[in-house]
């Protein structure tokens, strides 16, 4: 006898995080008799780390219950090398910040060549660029979008101890000092709020106080 699946869909998702497992291909409306099979595929795209779970259920004609089973996965960590330091020590102080298309900005610090480094993957692929050719330049470094996805960074300038701003027009960089009282720009944070103003938390050294900014 034929073996009709009756749903509409045939494959329905359902549990702790159904939206997290999409059936993706539906089996066939009937399965022959004496062996005749029909595969269908659920896909997991999980949204965060750790265990995911998800009820799947085939209604059939067979009179008896819906055939449930329960299937699980589990949300790791994508990675892939942005820099690749070669015989430099890139990467630390590391900011990222992510635009409107769900692309990665970020700021970082070239150890060995002490200068800050910027890179983004608009395209297909990650691209990076030495910021400034200044040593000493982009330690403690902060990243942020505003609302045209125009880059904002500020860092720490280890030569005078001032913090600095840095804003991209998407030609180039335009820069300037924000602190240059001592040592007063270690370990900033920036961001941007919806109107466009800039807002930027930075430990004062030499005077030990946590500082504020904005314009």
């Amino acid at each position: 006898m034929v073996l009709s699946l009756m749903g509409s869909p045939r494959v329905t998702i359902g549990g702790s995080h159904p939206d997290q497992f999409t059936v993706s291909s539906q089996p066939a409306a009937t399965v022959a008799p004496n062996g005749g099979t029909t595969t269908f595929i659920i896909r997991f795209s999980p949204v965060g780390l750790g265990f995911r779970s998800a009820s799947v259920s085939i209604i059939n004609d067979s009179g008896s219950s819906p055939y449930q089973f329960v299937i699980t996965g589990t949300g790791v960590a994508n990675t892939v090398i942005v820099e690749s330091g070669g015989t430099d020590d890139v990467g630390k102080y590391s900011s990222i910040a992510v635009d409107s298309n769900g692309k990665g900005h970020i700021s970082f610090y070239n150890d060995t060549d002490n200068r800050l480094m910027y890179a983004n993957n608009t395209s297909s692929a990650w691209i990076d660029k030495t910021f400034s050719s200044t040593d000493n330049w982009g330690m403690d470094t902060s990243i942020a979008l505003d609302s045209s996805d125009k880059v904002h960074i500020n860092y720490y300038d280890g030569s005078s101890g001032d913090l600095e701003y840095a804003v991209y027009n998407g030609v180039s960089w335009w820069k300037r000092t924000l602190d240059s009282s001592g040592n007063g720009g270690r370990y900033s944070s920036i961001t941007v709020h919806s109107d466009g103003s800039i807002h930027i938390s930075y430990y004062d050294v030499t005077n030990g106080n946590l500082k504020y900014a904005w314009f």
